[in-house]
């Protein structure tokens, strides 16, 4: 098979937020001025203002969040646009909680918490090693551990 055929078969795929292309329902009351999605006209009261369709949400449910409310936006409509903003404040909100809740769960994690680790079915006994932590520091040096690292003479093993 050609390239050209593989590739004439794959589909373009277009932002979400594209032209053509726009899910969200605040496209139905304004439209993008000059191409730029951050500028959008209201269809009511023909006010041209940044700051997306988010912020354009807010102005035709009237909420007052860094936006003018909407004079002439119909009852209907802004009271929509209240109860869809506040769902999707919900949503936020529970999904915020969710990942809080993930975190606290990982803090209140102890160290002095008993562990007990499995591989290929055969227990590992953590408190054993970490009781014979002087041995294995030992083992690992080659020597004796002598449970004091200090040195009497205070040089800390420098030469002047």
């Amino acid at each position: 098979m050609s390239s050209s055929t593989s590739t004439s078969r794959k589909k373009a795929r277009k932002a979400k937020n594209a032209a053509g292309n726009r899910t969200d329902p605040g496209w139905e009351h304004g439209f993008e001025v000059d191409g730029d999605p951050t500028k959008v006209k209201c269809k009511y009261c023909g006010v041209v203002r940044g700051g997306g369709i988010y912020r354009h949400k807010h102005h035709l449910a009237g909420t007052r969040s860094n936006v003018e409310p909407c004079l002439q936006v119909p009852d209907e409509v802004k009271l929509n646009f209240r109860q869809l903003l506040e769902a999707n404040a919900q949503k936020s909100n529970e999904k915020r909680k969710k990942i809080n809740d993930i975190g606290e769960e990982e803090e209140n994690y102890d160290d002095d918490d008993e562990v007990e680790v499995t591989f290929d079915s055969n227990e590992i006994d953590l408190d054993h090693i970490l009781d014979d932590g002087d041995e294995m520091g030992a083992a690992a040096t080659g020597g004796t551990s002598t449970g004091s690292d200090d040195v009497e003479d205070g040089s800390f093993g420098y030469d002047d």
